[in-house]
């Protein structure tokens, strides 16, 4: 049995219009707009959840600190290292081999990474599908992207003839505005060791 195609993204288009039937007009809606709202919310949601549900490819520049560690980028679930290079030079391939890639992201190798040098380290990173619930987090993410508002981007609170109503917002911290959706960041967020 061949092994099934990598998922390259957390749902199809088609999944979006059926679980948002609000977006079901391919007129209004294309699949180029819905491709590009999806693509917005995978990487706003894998930011701040520091978590990716799909495999990523990663190329990180560093400076060498001359200790046997490197401390990658914010990415948790870290797995191989594809090519490391050190000051444009590329490692060997058993020195790639003997690297030791800690899922939290830290590379260390035998030898000190040499103080001064760029090092510039090709890794995967991510989980190779989405659970359910980062699924339904990110499609509805891309829904809110999708579909305009009629309330004005600045606004903080809302009133009507039913009473006021305070409006969630997005911020700094990764939260989206949208409850459901930071409150599943929340669960499934992950976040690196803190050392030192």
């Amino acid at each position: 049995m061949a092994d099934a195609e990598p998922l390259t993204a957390y749902f199809t288009i088609e999944e979006l219009r059926t679980h948002h039937p609000e977006l079901v007009s391919e007129t209004r809606f294309t699949d180029a707009k819905l491709e590009a709202d999806r693509a917005y919310a995978e990487q706003w949601f894998e930011v701040a959840a520091r978590v990716a549900y799909l495999r990523r490819d990663v190329v990180e520049t560093h400076v060498g600190a001359g200790t046997r560690s490197l401390f990658l980028g914010a990415h948790v679930e870290v797995g191989p290292v594809t090519a490391v290079k050190i000051d444009g030079a590329e490692i060997s391939a058993g020195e790639l081999a003997d690297l030791v890639v800690h899922n939290f992201g830290v590379v260390e190798r035998a030898a000190r990474w040499p103080k001064g040098a760029t090092i510039e380290v090709t890794y995967t990173h991510g989980f190779t599908e989405p659970c359910e619930l980062a699924k339904q987090a990110v499609m509805m993410l891309a829904a809110a992207k999708a579909l305009p508002s009629t309330i004005p981007a600045r606004a903080t609170a809302l009133s009507t003839d039913a009473g006021s109503f305070r409006i969630s917002q997005a911020d700094k911290t990764g939260k989206t505005g949208i409850p459901d959706v930071d409150a599943i960041i929340g669960l499934l967020g992950d976040a690196k060791p803190v050392t030192g």
